[in-house]
């Protein structure tokens, strides 16, 4: 059967049929539709499915297959896991069952985000405000003006609270 290089729909669901899908089901270059659901298959699910480019409609349902759901461009695009339910061993992509040697994507990925950059920005910036706010109290208290000017010495302050307990609080 495997033979039918212009097959289009096959669909022998329900019929009891029992061992492993062929891995040849690759040569049935044109097919279109493949139904096996509901009989007693068993095994892998072959690579060779993943080359299937016209394959629009799959249904890989309630048989006893397991190991990783292969990935293929076309195979991609039929994500909904009803085509797989009923194979408690299958794993992997569109299944929210990982298998157990994958490592999960959040490892590969930087832990870095944007707010962590915004809040380190702001973390220098305040201490920039904070330092030179600092120095301005300091110079004015050695020049004496911090005393003569209470509206200066409220503002300066005010400045220099906010942005320490900014920092403080982040």
């Amino acid at each position: 059967m495997m033979s039918l290089h212009a097959l289009q729909n096959l669909n022998v669901s329900r019929n009891n049929l029992s061992g492993a899908i062929p891995k040849t089901i690759g040569n049935l270059s044109k097919i279109e539709s493949l139904d096996l659901s509901r009989n007693e298959l068993s095994g892998p699910i072959p690579p060779s499915l993943s080359s299937l480019n016209f394959l629009s409609h799959l249904n890989l349902s309630f048989n006893h297959l397991y190991g990783r759901i292969p990935t293929g461009s076309q195979l991609q695009t039929l994500n909904d896991p009803s085509i797989y339910m009923g194979n408690e061993g299958l794993c992997g992509d569109p299944l929210s069952k990982g298998c157990p040697n994958d490592v999960p994507s959040f490892v590969n990925q930087s832990t870095k985000t944007s707010s962590d950059d915004d809040h380190e920005f702001f973390m220098w910036f305040y201490a920039g405000i904070c330092h030179w706010s600092l120095m301005w109290i300091t110079l004015d208290m050695l020049e004496g003006s911090f005393f003569l000017y209470p509206e200066r010495q409220k503002r300066s302050c005010y400045v220099f609270l906010v942005v320490d307990f900014d920092v403080i609080c982040n």
